[in-house]
C-alpha cells in the first residue's frame, strides 16, 4: 500500500513558561536600529544601521511597507524598494520611508523576537524525498528539500501560514493553519503519495521553545489530523530525551499532551566553587530536551514531529554581552546563606529587564536594549555591558588589529593568526578538514550564532543574505565575499564578548571581556559525545578550588604569587614567562620596581605596589582561576602543538635542574611538579630540614635530588616522546576507552595504559603494588631510625623537649617528653621534615597564647617539626641535625 500523506499538526505550547514576545514591537521594527532610519520616512532615522536595511537586516518585522523587505521592498526587513536604503545607514534617503515612521520602534527591534523558523521533513514510502518544492501562504516564500527531504524557512513574521508541497509524480499536498511563534520554530513532517494513495496517513507541525528555563514545568500540546481515521484510532507516544542522559518523568506521554519539568541548574552544571559571579554555560549545561511524537494510524503509517526546548542559551562567563541573550549569575554559597538580588537598570535606558527571582541562589535576567546593567546581592555587585551588534573581523582582521599591533595595544594577532583557531577555518568550511563539519557546528565556528534574538550574529546576517552553508571546496572564498563572511570563523569575539561599545570602551573594567576561566573555552569545547574535554578536567585534581586563596592579593597579599603560579591560572601564565627567561624565582617587573613607595615600611618591598600589579592580571577573589584550560593553553599562541605555554624545553627549574630539553609538551606539566626547594643531591651538602614539595614527578622521571645515587639517574621513561603528556593525556585510561575517548583530560593514568608500549601481558598493576610497597617499608625503615634517637634521647638525658603549635589559635608552647613514643610516622608540617609521635599516656603542657597567658591542656599526640626536638629546655642543642644519613634519607 503506497505511503499516504503525513500530516500533523503539533502546536507546541510551553504552558508554564511564557516568555511573551517582548517583541511585540519587534514585527514592526525588529531591525530596530536600521528601521530607526526609516523613522520619518524620508530622514529614516537611524538610517545608519539601515545598511542592514538594504539586506532587510533585522528588519523583518519592520511594519513599515518598506520595512517590510528592507531594500527588497516587501517588507521593511528586507527592504522592498529598499533602493535607497543603501544610505538607509544615513536614513537621509530613507526611499519609501513614507512609512518609517513605524521604525521608530526600530530601536529596540535588535532584540525583537516577532520573527520564527518552519522546518520540516518530507517523505515518500518511507524514505526521505528530495526536490520537493515547499511554498507559503501569504509572502509567497518557496524553497526545496535536500537530499534528507528536509527544508528551512527561516525569519518568517509570526502569523498562520498555508504551506503546499509539489514534486512531477507526486499528489500535491497541503498543511493549513501552520503557525510560526516568535523566537521558536515550527516543525512538520509529511508524507507525499506517488499518484493517489488509498489510506490518508497522519501529518505532524511542531513548536520550539528555547528558552523554558531551568526547573521549570513545561507543557507541549498536539492537535493531530488524519484524512481517513478517527483521532480515537490513532495511537500517540511521546518520548524525551535530554543532553545529559538523565531520566525524566513524562505526563501524559500517550496523549495529545505531554509534560515534563526541565533539570535545575544545579542538576544541569557541575558547580565546585560557590562563587559570587556569572557564571558560563556550555552546551551540555544549556539543557537540549527534545521531545518527539510517534503517531500511528491502524493502516501502519507512523509520522514523527519533534520539538525542541532549552533551559537557556549558552555563555561564556563573561560580563560583556550581547542583548537577547540571557545570564545567569550565581550568589555565594555557604550553610544557612540567604540571597537578596537587586538589579539596577538605569544604565540601559529603556530596558524592561528583570531578575528571574530576588532570593534564590542562582538567578538569570535578559539585557533587552544596550547599555550597562548592575547586579547586586547584599553587599557585593558587579557590572555587565549589553552590545547591541557583533564586529566580526574576518579578512584583513582590521577592527581589533588595528590597535592590538603591540604598539597601540598588546600585539594579540601574531600568535593567533597561527592558530587552528584560525587556520582550520578554510578546510573546515571547504569540507576537506573533516567529513562531519556541517551547518550544526556553526554556532561554535562562526561569531554570534544564537537561535534565541536578533542580534546580528552569524545566523541572522546569512538570513538576511538568504545564504546557505554547503561545505564544498571555495565555500571559505565564495563565504568571504558576503557580508555574513565578516563573522564567519573562530574571532576575537568568540572569547571576549562584543566589541561594539560595552566593556570595550571601559579600560577600567578590562576583566569584563577577560576571563581565565574554564567556562570560556568550555562554551565550545564541552558538548557530548565529541567535546568532552571540560567535563573530564573537572575530573582532575587541576580544577580543585581548595587552595585557590593562596593565590590571590586578599589571601597572600604581595606574597600570592608564591603560591599562585602553580595554583591559579593567571599566576602561571606570569610564572612561565620568568622561566623562559631563566628565573626560577618571581621576577617583578620594571613597572613594579618603579612604582613609589607607599610607606616607609613598603621601602625594601614595596609591597603595595606588588598587591596592585598582582591585583591588575587578575590574581584577586573576584577574577582567579584554577588550574583551568588557559593556564596550560594560550589563546594567542600558534605554532606551538596545542598552543601549551610552555614546550619542550625549560631553562631552570626550582628543584635545582637546569637546561632542560627534548621533553615535549611535558615541559608545561614541570613547570610545577617538582620538589621545587633546590637541589638535594650528594653534590650539595644538606643545610636545612626543608621537605620536597609534594609533587616529585619531574624529579623521580629524571632521577635528580635523591641522596646515595648519581646525581642524575634517569629512567627509561624519559625516553617517551612529549614525556608526561603522552601517558597522562595522550594514551587513554580504562574510564577514556569505555566512553570511547581517543584521550584523556582527567589526568589520570592507570595500569592499563601500559600495554600501549608494553603489549597486554604486562600487567601495570602488580608493579605499582610492588613500588608502593617498596616506598612503604622505605617510610617505616626511616620512622624507625626516628624512634631510635628518641629512645636513645631518653635514655641518655631522661627525655627531651618538643615545640609546637596550634595554628588554629596561633598558641604555642615547649612540651617535655619523658618517655619515647609508641610509635612515630614521618610527616610534612609548614614544608619541614617532621614527625608525629603517639605517647601511650596524656603528657600535661601549657599553650601560650599571643597575650603570654598559659592555658593548661594534655594531649597523646604531637605534630612537630625535626628543627623543633631539643635535647634541654634551653633549646640550644637539638636532637636531629641535617646532612646525616636520616636526613638524607627522610628526604
Amino acid at each position: 500500500m503506497k505511503q499516504a500523506m503525513k500530516r500533523i499538526v503539533l502546536a507546541i505550547i510551553l504552558a508554564a513558561l511564557v516568555f511573551g514576545c517582548e517583541g511585540a514591537e519587534g514585527p514592526t521594527g525588529t531591525a530596530g536600529e536600521q528601521g530607526r532610519a526609516g523613522d520619518k520616512g524620508d530622514a529614516g532615522d537611524k538610517g545608519d544601521k539601515g545598511d542592514k536595511g538594504d539586506k532587510g537586516d533585522k528588519g523583518d518585522p519592520g511594519k513599515g511597507d518598506p520595512g517590510d523587505k528592507g531594500d527588497k521592498g516587501d517588507m521593511g526587513d528586507l527592504g522592498p524598494k529598499g533602493d535607497k536604503g543603501d544610505k538607509g545607514d544615513k536614513g537621509d534617503k530613507g526611499d519609501k520611508g513614507d512609512k518609517g515612521d513605524k521604525g521608530d520602534k526600530g530601536d529596540i527591534g535588535d532584540v525583537a523576537t516577532a520573527l520564527g523558523t518552519i522546518t520540516g521533513t518530507v517523505m515518500a514510502a518511507d524514505a526521505a524525498l528530495a526536490g520537493v518544492d515547499v511554498t507559503t501562504t501569504p509572502v509567497g516564500t518557496k524553497v526545496t528539500t535536500d537530499k534528507d527531504g528536509k527544508f528551512t524557512l527561516a525569519d518568517m513574521p509570526v502569523g498562520a501560514y498555508m504551506l503546499t508541497f509539489e514534486k512531477p509524480g507526486y499528489v500535491k499536498a497541503m498543511l493549513n493553519a501552520v503557525g510560526v511563534v516568535a523566537k521558536n520554530t515550527t516543525d512538520v513532517a509529511i508524507s507525499l503519495d506517488a499518484g493517489g494513495a488509498i489510506g490518508k496517513a497522519p501529518s505532524v507541525v511542531v513548536t520550539s521553545n528555547y528558552l523554558a528555563g531551568y526547573g521549570a514545568k513545561v507543557t507541549i500540546k498536539a492537535t493531530i489530523e488524519d484524512a481517513d481515521t478517527p483521532a480515537k484510532d490513532l495511537k500517540l507516544a511521546w518520548t524525551l530525551t535530554n543532553g545529559v542522559g538523565a531520566t525524566i518523568a513524562l505526563t501524559g506521554a500517550t496523549t495529545d499532551t505531554v509534560g515534563f519539568t526541565t533539570l535545575t541548574l544545579p542538576e544541569s552544571k557541575k558547580i565546585t566553587n560557590e562563587r559570587f559571579g556569572v557564571m558560563g554555560i556550555s552546551h551540555d549545561e544549556a539543557g537540549h530536551y527534545v521531545a518527539t511524537l510517534a503517531v500511528t494510524d491502524p493502516q501502519g503509517n507512523t509520522t514523527k514531529a519533534s520539538a525542541t526546548v532549552m533551559s537557556t542559551s549558552v555563555t561564556t562567563g563573561l560580563r560583556n554581552v550581547i542583548v537577547g541573550v540571557p545570564q545567569w549569575i550565581g550568589g555565594d554559597g555557604g550553610e544557612g546563606k540567604t540571597w537578596k538580588w537587586a538589579l539596577d537598570v538605569s544604565g540601559a535606558a529603556g530596558s524592561k529587564a528583570t531578575l528571574s527571582s530576588t532570593t534564590a541562589q542562582y538567578v538569570s535576567f535578559t539585557p533587552d536594549v544596550p547599555g550597562v546593567y548592575k547586579v547586586t546581592e547584599g553587599d557585593k555587585s558587579l557590572t555587565m555591558y549589553a552590545a547591541a551588534k557583533w564586529l566580526g573581523i574576518n579578512g584583513a582582521m582590521d577592527g581589533c588589529k588595528g590597535c592590538h599591533d603591540g604598539s597601540t595595544a598588546p600585539d594579540a594577532f601574531t600568535g593567533f593568526e597561527k592558530t587552528h583557531h584560525w587556520t582550520g577555518m578554510p578546510k573546515k568550511f571547504d569540507g576537506v578538514a573533516s567529513s562531519h563539519f556541517g551547518e550544526s557546528c556553526l554556532a561554535c565556528h562562526t561569531v554570534g550564532y544564537d537561535e534565541v534574538g536578533q542580534n546580528g550574529g552569524f545566523d541572522d546576517v546569512a538570513a538576511d543574505e538568504n545564504y546557505e552553508f554547503h561545505g564544498a571546496t571555495g565555500e571559505w572564498d565564495k563565504l568571504s565575499k558576503l557580508k555574513p563572511g565578516k563573522l564567519a570563523g573562530i574571532q576575537c569575539e568568540n572569547c571576549h564578548g562584543p566589541q561594539d561599545k560595552g566593556g570595550h570602551k571601559l579600560k577600567d573594567d578590562r576583566f569584563a571581556r577577560v576571563s581565565w576561566q574554564t567556562e570560556v573555552c568550555a562554551s565550545c569545547h564541552q558538548e557530548e559525545t565529541h567535546h568532552y574535554r571540560p567535563s573530564e578536567w573537572q575530573k582532575s585534581a587541576h580544577a580543585n578550588w581548595g587552595t585557590i586563596g593562596h593565590g590571590t592579593v586578599e589571601g597572600r597579599g604581595a606574597t600570592a604569587q608564591h603560591c599562585g603560579r602553580c595554583h591559579s591560572a593567571q599566576g602561571f601564565a606570569l610564572y612561565v614567562e620568568d622561566l623562559k627567561a631563566g628565573n626560577v624565582t618571581i621576577s617583578w617587573p620594571a613597572a613594579v620596581n618603579a612604582m613609589p613607595e607607599v610607606t616607609d615600611a613598603d621601602k625594601k618591598a614595596k609591597t603595595a605596589a606588588k598587591v596592585a600589579w598582582l591585583a591588575s592580571k587578575g590574581m584577586t577573589t573576584a577574577e582567579v582561576a584554577n588550574v583551568s584550560c588557559t593556564a596550560c593553553h594560550d589563546p594567542h599562541a600558534g605554532g606551538v602543538p596545542a598552543q601549551i605555554r610552555l614546550y619542550d624545553e625549560i631553562k631552570a627549574l626550582p628543584n635545582g635542574m637546569t637546561d632542560i630539553k627534548g621533553v615535549g609538551a611535558g615541559a608545561v606539566c614541570m613547570a610545577c611538579h617538582n620538589t621545587r626547594n633546590g637541589e638535594h643531591t650528594d653534590w650539595v651538602k644538606q643545610t636545612s630540614f626543608s621537605g620536597p614539595h609534594y609533587p616529585a614527578q619531574t624529579d623521580v622521571l629524571f632521577g635528580f635530588n635523591a641522596y646515595f645515587v648519581p646525581r642524575y639517574n634517569p629512567g627509561p621513561h624519559l625516553t617517551i616522546e612529549g614525556t608526561c603528556a603522552t601517558c597522562h593525556v595522550g594514551i587513554p585510561n580504562a574510564e577514556n576507552v569505555a566512553q570511547k575517548r581517543s584521550d584523556n583530560h582527567t589526568f589520570k593514568a592507570d595500569a592499563t595504559i601500559c600495554a600501549a608500549c608494553h603489549g597486554d601481558k604486562i600487567g601495570g598493576e602488580t608493579f605499582i603494588e610492588t613500588n608502593h610497597k617498596q616506598l612503604e617499608s622505605l617510610k617505616e625503615a626511616v620512622a624507625d631510625k626516628a624512634m631510635e634517637a628518641f629512645d636513645a634521647q631518653v635514655n641518655a638525658d631522661g627525655g627531651f623537649f618538643v615545640a609546637v603549635s596550634d595554628d588554629a589559635t596561633g598558641n604555642t608552647a615547649l612540651v617535655e617528653i619523658k618517655v619515647a613514643p609508641e610509635k612515630v610516622e614521618l610527616i610534612h608540617t609548614h614544608g619541614q621534615m617532621g614527625f608525629e609521635l603517639f605517647m601511650k599516656d596524656d603528657v600535661a603542657f601549657k599553650w601560650v597564647d599571643k597575650d603570654d597567658k598559659e592555658i593548661d591542656a594534655t594531649s597523646k599526640d604531637f605534630h612537630v617539626r625535626a628543627d623543633s626536638v631539643y635535647k634541654a629546655i634551653d633549646k640550644k642543642d637539638k636532637v636531629f641535625t641535617p646532612n646525616t644519613t636520616f636526613t638524607k634519607a627522610w628526604w
